[in-house]
């Protein structure tokens, strides 16, 4: 009984290993900030892993809660949609691919601190993946992924042109960087889609 109940939640260690590893940078204090946000400036320099660490760094307690009850509710709706490995895959993919646009399209930004960005992409390849994988004529059509697609590309949009969500930015206690999740949605559609379209062709 325990060892289903063990299988059963298993798609969650992914999620317990994100956040002790940000737990553990954020008991670091303004040591841990240092040295593992991402800044520009650095980053161009050679501290490469800004480009991953960042994204594990809050700006205090507040952020960090924030971004694990987002972690939790992605979790909640597509966790078992990819293994740990793909899930990490995807991780890395988003966090790297959102530091270089970082690099190389806002080299005004000097600092960015967060897991929203990332967590954007693991949304939105959890919902392409659904629907890329499904096969024409299947009766279980993921109705719910085109819902969730379509109201991360509205919040996109809202915040190009008019600003970030309400309130996000006093809940985290910074300003959002609107681009860290325009990045992170791109490369999540795009690594879902391929992802998607090759389990498709398999399983035809």
């Amino acid at each position: 009984m325990v060892r289903s109940y063990v299988n059963a939640q298993r798609h969650w260690a992914f999620v317990c290993l994100v956040l002790v590893m940000s737990c553990v940078v954020a008991l670091l204090g303004d040591v841990g900030r240092d040295f593992l946000s991402y800044k520009q400036g650095l980053f161009s320099r050679g501290e490469i892993w800004r480009a991953i660490s960042g994204h594990l760094t809050h700006l205090g307690w507040p952020h960090f809660l924030l971004n694990a009850l987002g972690l939790i509710g992605v979790w909640s709706l597509y966790g078992k949609t990819f293994n740990t490995l793909f899930w990490g895959f995807i991780f890395l993919i988003c966090a790297i691919g959102i530091s270089a646009g970082f690099a190389f399209f806002d080299r005004n930004l000097q600092n960015y601190v967060g897991l929203s960005g990332v967590l954007h992409g693991l949304l939105a390849a959890g919902a392409t993946h659904s629907l890329a994988s499904t096969k024409r004529g299947d009766n279980d059509f993921p109705f719910e992924s085109i819902f969730v697609l379509s109201a991360l590309c509205l919040k996109i949009i809202y915040e190009k042109f008019i600003g970030s969500v309400p309130l996000t930015a006093a809940v985290s206690g910074g300003s959002v960087v609107v681009n860290a999740h325009f990045y992170g949605a791109v490369l999540g559609v795009a690594t879902g889609g391929v992802i998607g379209a090759f389990t498709r062709r398999n399983v035809n």
